[in-house]
Order: structure tokens, then C-alpha cells, then sequence
């Protein structure tokens, strides 16, 4: 358990340094490293897998919603701009 949370906040470092602390980017990362953290989940078939599902689609459901919240206040500033890539 702690391993995985050393690796959690590793990769969470790692984002945002890649990402340039741009928090739209930093989430459409998140978001592809949450899909593989559901299939590994529902692949698997340990007990406490279906707790780490229930919990990875709650992120899901607050990083979509910081999402559009980000697309919304960019909208209203008039300026819509989304980068491509890394």
C-alpha cells in the first residue's frame, strides 16, 4: 500500500513537471492513467478491487467535473486555447 502511494505521488510530481503545472494538462493525464488503473482493476480479481474501482470512478467524476469547469472560465474570457501534447 505505501509503494503504491510513493508511486502515486511520484507520478503526480512527474505530471505536473512534465506538464508544466498547466492544470488542463496535468488532468488530461490523469485521466489516461485512471483508465488504466480501472482496466487493471477489473481485470484483476482480488477482493479489494472493487473498492479501487469504486474510488478511481470518484476521481473520474471530480477531475471531469474540473475539467469543464477549466473549459468554462475559458470560454467566458474569450480565450479558448488547448495545447497539443507534451
Amino acid at each position: 500500500m505505501i509503494g503504491i502511494v510513493l508511486l502515486g505521488g511520484g507520478l503526480f510530481i512527474l505530471s505536473l513537471l512534465l506538464c508544466q503545472f498547466r492544470l488542463f494538462n496535468y488532468i488530461i493525464i490523469v485521466e489516461s492513467f485512471n483508465v488504466i488503473v480501472l482496466l487493471v482493476s477489473l481485470l484483476d480479481s482480488i477482493n479489494g478491487c472493487r473498492m479501487t474501482f469504486v474510488t478511481i470512478m470518484s476521481l473520474f467524476v471530480i477531475e471531469i467535473s474540473l475539467m469543464l469547469i477549466i473549459v468554462g472560465v475559458e470560454i467566458k474570457e474569450g480565450c479558448l486555447r488547448v495545447s497539443i501534447g507534451l
